[in-house]
Order: structure tokens, then C-alpha cells, then sequence
């Protein structure tokens, strides 16, 4: 198949895929994921050289890569592939830059599934569907603190301002956030997707 055809069909897999993940279909969005997970992979161990860091960035991304299509941001205006790649980029330079001075850090990571993660496909589907679920499922104020503070990295202090509550309180607010997050995933079997590292 000549280039210009895979790509052709490349791209009306991808806007199918976006078609049904817009109008649904929850099954969609991880299968979109899975298309692209192994070339994500190779970018973001080229950029951290560190198969750990890579395995916890594209954790961090797929939640990116939910809110940024919640919030409709991609446009449609270049292939969906060269865009995704372009945001991974772009948000592994904007964690490094981040990470010598941010209060805390949040990681978004499978903990314990990190060493079977690229060999279980299931495992992948299973885990952003219900996370996918988790998330869409918490009451507007909750969403919005935790895109603010697991999507942007923000830290408390700015939290506090946008929200119009005190530090302490976006704070603690998060933690029981967190807390409430781990408990509807460990009931479904997921093992850690979200943690807060002491």
C-alpha cells in the first residue's frame, strides 16, 4: 500500500474512532489509544530515557488526552496521530521544566500493573474505560479540581484562587477526592491507577 493510502487510512480509522468516543461510546477512546500506545511509548522513553518515567508520563497523558478532547480541543485541522504526538512532546517538555520546583508532585501512574502494561491490551482497555467512567461520574467542582490539579499540575496555592477556597481546603479536598477516586476503582479491580506520593 502506497504511503499516501496508509495514511488516508489511517485517518479515517482515527476520525471514526473520535466520531464514536464523541457521541459515547466508551469503548473507543482506548481503542484509539492502543493504535498509538507503543509509538507514544518509544517518544516518551527517547525524552526520559528512563522506562519507569515513560510508563508514569503516558499514564499522565491519556488523562491529558481525555480532558483535552472533553474540553474539545482538538480541532481536526492536522491527522489526530501527528496532534497526539505533538501534545505528548509538549507536555513532557512542561513536566521537566515543572518538576525542580512544584510543591508537591502527583503521579498518575498503574503501579503495580507497570511490568505487564505494554504486554496486556486488556488490561489497558479495561482500566482507561473505568477510569474514563470514574472521572465523568464525579460532581462538576470535584472534575474540575482534579483537572486542575492532576491534568495541569497546579499547585494548591493557584487551586485555591481559581475555586475561591483556602489552601488548606484545596488541599484536603483533593486527598478525599483521591481517596473517593481509588475506592470506586478498587472496587471494579483496578489496581492504582491514581496515587499521591507522600
Amino acid at each position: 500500500m502506497e504511503k499516501s493510502k496508509q495514511w488516508e487510512s489511517i485517518n479515517a480509522r482515527d476520525n471514526k474512532l473520535l466520531a464514536e468516543h464523541k457521541a459515547g461510546d466508551a469503548t473507543a477512546l482506548p481503542k484509539l489509544i492502543k493504535c498509538y500506545f507503543k509509538i507514544l511509548m518509544n517518544v516518551n522513553f527517547g525524552f526520559w530515557r528512563n522506562r519507569q518515567d515513560a510508563e508514569d508520563a503516558i499514564q499522565n497523558q491519556i488523562i491529558e488526552l481525555m480532558y483535552c478532547l472533553a474540553a474539545g480541543k482538538y480541532k481536526g485541522n492536522t491527522p489526530f496521530g501527528a496532534w497526539l504526538i505533538q501534545c505528548v512532546r509538549n507536555s513532557n517538555f512542561n513536566k521537566k521544566r515543572k518538576k525542580g520546583d512544584r510543591e508537591e508532585k502527583i503521579k498518575l501512574s498503574a503501579n503495580k500493573i507497570a511490568d505487564t502494561l505494554l504486554a496486556e491490551d486488556e488490561i489497558i482497555d479495561r482500566d482507561i474505560i473505568l477510569l474514563n467512567k470514574a472521572i465523568a461520574g464525579l460532581k462538576p467542582k470535584e472534575r474540575k479540581l482534579f483537572l486542575l490539579r492532576a491534568v495541569k499540575h497546579l499547585s494548591f496555592i493557584k487551586i485555591a484562587k481559581r475555586l475561591k477556597i483556602t489552601v488548606n481546603a484545596a488541599s484536603q479536598r483533593y486527598n478525599i477526592l483521591l481517596t473517593k477516586l481509588k475506592k470506586i476503582l478498587k472496587k471494579k479491580g483496578v489496581v492504582k491507577i491514581i496515587y499521591l506520593e507522600k
